[in-house]
């Protein structure tokens, strides 16, 4: 979990990962450059869980991107799960998606509903259509799967914090590669490429809406316009020579930034 000044929904966030009915989760979070009490708000989240939780504190900030592959670098569990400082999941979320991603899958996701500031639910319709749209894609067809996520603009993509990861498929396409925005869009299209990815139809993720939202921003529509250009310069992701040099030069990237050193935050502070 990367936090970067989430005082005013983080506990809303840590309470809700409090409540999983799976209890065998780990959480690791970045605070980077916060001046605000996200700190001491997951200071006491620590101090109640022990080993469970592992806080890091940089003094700069971070894009979520990189913070969360240096996070991945130090996990040793076999599934990956992306939480954001501000959104909430049903009580039920990590044992849907545990239970049911395959052996054949790399990942799986789920359906997401909008909430608003105060987590009531929010512009249903529009989450409606999302799901809809999601539910209408060939997820067992890798092609299928590849040409649906490789638009950045359609209602086809997977919400990081509705979805779990293999741990060796998340290193194999090097993490996140792209830093300026949008860095999941093309995070799911390496995946895909890699191998299958499941689709349940029940929803995990309480997506809150507020004026702050980085998938919202500028910066994101960017970001995107960018991994096109990527995917331009490379060809064909589809062919295996441009994939393999995306992998390659993905996991040199995610291998140096996975080896950054951090200190937790309790330790510094003794």
């Amino acid at each position: 979990m990367p936090v970067s000044f989430g005082e005013e929904f983080l506990l809303d966030a840590l309470e809700s990962l409090e409540s999983q009915s799976f209890e065998r989760w780990h959480l690791l979070a970045l605070v980077n450059g916060s001046a605000d009490g996200s700190l001491k708000i997951l200071s006491r989240f620590q101090s109640r869980w022990e080993a469970k939780v592992t806080v890091f504190e940089a003094p700069f900030s971070i894009r979520p991107g990189i913070a969360r592959n240096i996070l991945a670098g130090k996990c040793d569990t076999k599934y990956l799960t992306f939480w954001d400082q501000d959104d909430v999941h049903p009580e039920n979320s990590l044992q849907i998606l545990y239970s049911n991603i395959s052996q054949a899958a790399v990942a799986i996701h789920g359906n997401m509903e909008l909430i608003d500031q105060e987590l009531n639910l929010f512009r249903h319709q529009a989450s409606l259509r999302e799901n809809l749209s999601r539910s209408r894609v060939k997820w067992d067809s890798m092609l299928a799967t590849t040409r649906a996520l490789r638009n950045p603009s359609s209602q086809n993509r997977i919400r990081l914090g509705a979805s779990l990861v293999r741990s060796e498929a998340f290193s194999a396409v090097g993490g996140f590669w792209n830093f300026n925005g949008g860095e999941d869009y093309s995070f799911w299209v390496r995946l895909s490429l890699l191998g299958k990815i499941s689709h349940v139809t029940e929803r995990v993720l309480l997506r809150r809406v507020h004026g702050t939202n980085l998938s919202l921003s500028h910066d994101r529509t960017n970001g995107n316009l960018l991994v096109m250009d990527e995917f331009r310069r490379l060809q064909s992701l589809e062919s295996r020579g441009a994939a393999r040099r995306a992998r390659l030069l993905a996991k040199k990237t995610f291998t140096w930034l996975r080896q950054l050193p951090l200190t937790p935050f309790w330790t510094a502070k003794s």
